[in-house]
């Protein structure tokens, strides 16, 4: 196992992004286990998923849901607490506010790796993963995403709200993930053909069977120069407004009828975009093979994980957007 440390050095959203491929090749081989997977494209009404396998992990422990509660649980140890693994820590990240973030490969649980340089934005104190992101959590994830793509490597940033959105942890956390075209993941390419009479409302994503909302960011949003205040102002607005959306979905689903205080939804941030996706279900079970397929905000980005062939057959058979529905 790697070495214990407890200062990470604090670091530029540059400094960070310019730090991964190291700390990654570091970490393979200690705490983290980097396994290959393979991917392939499959079209449905124009989109362009991607369904990625990787057999390793079937391997992979199956995590319990995480308990979202107001401190950690007692008698289970924090993932994201102290002493930290040399091997995945990248560094620390302040924010607006005194706003403190770990940013970590991966987790400290499972260390599967299947797509290199995807990383974590923890936050230092704890907070429950059903915490909504604060405009600091939101302007941390842009800087990120901004800094990635200065640098030629496309990111985009996700969050998964409650026990419903397929989140693993129950310590708050945002997260990064690398992507092989600029032009962003499969389902960000729709929202940039889709024409807006008034880039500043949002809108509702169209050619998809589920709720997904979407609001634009001005053309000069990702540029170096944006105040700080201009982010704050833009983020949080896009944020709340696109959140009221989906509690009004919600509350018109049946399904959910029976909850009170219940908000699940996954939340995407690209460098142009920000989504979110009310969900009402975490799993859906293939009718052809009968195993549950959970999806959480990459998935809704239009990136699946399969971990077979007889499971891609299965995903491709039913559908992608059968399933995502």
């Amino acid at each position: 196992m790697g070495d214990k440390i407890y200062h990470p050095n604090v670091l530029t959203p540059d400094q960070i992004i310019a730090k991964l491929s190291s700390v990654f090749e570091s970490g393979v081989g200690g705490d983290l286990f980097f396994y290959d997977s393979t991917t392939s494209t499959h079209i449905e009404h124009g989109i362009e998923y991607e369904i990625r396998k990787c057999p390793a992990l079937l391997l992979k422990p199956v995590m319990p849901t995480p308990h979202f509660s107001a401190s950690p649980p007692k008698g289970k140890p924090d993932p994201f607490e102290p002493p930290y693994s040399k091997d995945l820590l990248v560094g620390e990240l302040h924010g607006e506010n005194d706003s403190k973030y770990i940013i970590m490969d991966l987790t400290r649980v499972t260390k599967f790796s299947v797509v290199k340089h995807h990383f974590l934005l923890i936050t230092k104190e704890y907070l429950p993963q059903s915490t909504p992101p604060t405009p600091e959590d939101l302007i941390a994830v842009y800087s990120l995403i901004t800094a990635a793509s200065r640098a030629g490597n496309p990111f985009f940033g996700f969050f998964n709200c409650g026990v419903k959105s397929g989140a693993s942890q129950g310590h708050k956390h945002l997260q990064l993930f690398p992507l092989s075209s600029p032009d962003g993941p499969p389902i960000e390419v729709l929202a940039s053909r889709t024409n807006l009479e008034n880039d500043s409302k949002p809108f509702a994503l169209p050619g998809v069977p589920w709720a997904h909302y979407v609001r634009r960011f001005p053309p000069h949003f990702a540029s170096s120069s944006t105040p700080t205040e201009e982010l704050y102002e833009t983020l949080t607005e896009a944020f709340m407004s696109l959140l009221d959306l989906s509690i009004v979905s919600i509350r018109h689903d049946n399904e959910n009828e029976h909850e009170t205080g219940a908000l699940n939804y996954n939340l995407l941030i690209t460098k142009s975009h920000m989504h979110i996706i009310p969900r009402s279900h975490d799993k859906h079970v293939l009718g052809q093979s009968g195993d549950a397929v959970s999806v959480n905000s990459v998935g809704f980005a239009g990136l699946l994980l399969v971990k077979s062939d007889a499971e891609s057959e299965a995903v491709t058979m039913e559908g992608v957007q059968n399933i995502l529905r």
